[in-house]
């Protein structure tokens, strides 16, 4: 199943967003940047654990810019958001952001990918 030249760039310039959004995000969390230290402490995490997450953040993230691997890509940034998700609902803060990106990480998917839709039976008209 062919994807329409539009539908293609959409998916593309979303899903590199997102990717280069989330590369940014665990950069930051590796190298200890700025405040993310100050930040993340107040949810309990230590720079140890910062690190680690930037790792599994990074990885996560080239999965999902590189066209063969993007569906393990984007099911790995799925559980990412999931536990930030689960962080902010614990701390009684609001979790849209990190919902709606997660969300945004299938969007981008679905649009540039056929297989997606057709696993999702979600063939709508654009």
């Amino acid at each position: 199943m062919e994807v329409s030249k539009g539908r293609l760039w959409a998916g593309r310039i979303l899903s590199g967003l997102i990717g280069l959004l989330m590369l940014f995000t665990a950069v930051a969390q590796m190298t200890l940047a700025g405040d993310v230290v100050e930040q993340s402490a107040k949810y309990g995490y230590q720079a140890g654990d910062l690190r680690m997450l930037g790792i599994a953040l990074g990885l996560a993230a080239l999965l999902y810019l590189v066209p063969g691997t993007q569906v393990l890509g984007a099911i790995l940034l799925t559980g990412y958001f999931g536990g930030a998700i689960s962080t902010h609902v614990s701390h009684q803060e609001p979790f849209l952001p990190a919902l709606v990106i997660g969300i945004l990480v299938w969007v981008g998917l679905w649009l540039r990918e056929p297989r997606i839709r057709d696993f999702a039976q979600m063939r709508v008209r654009l």
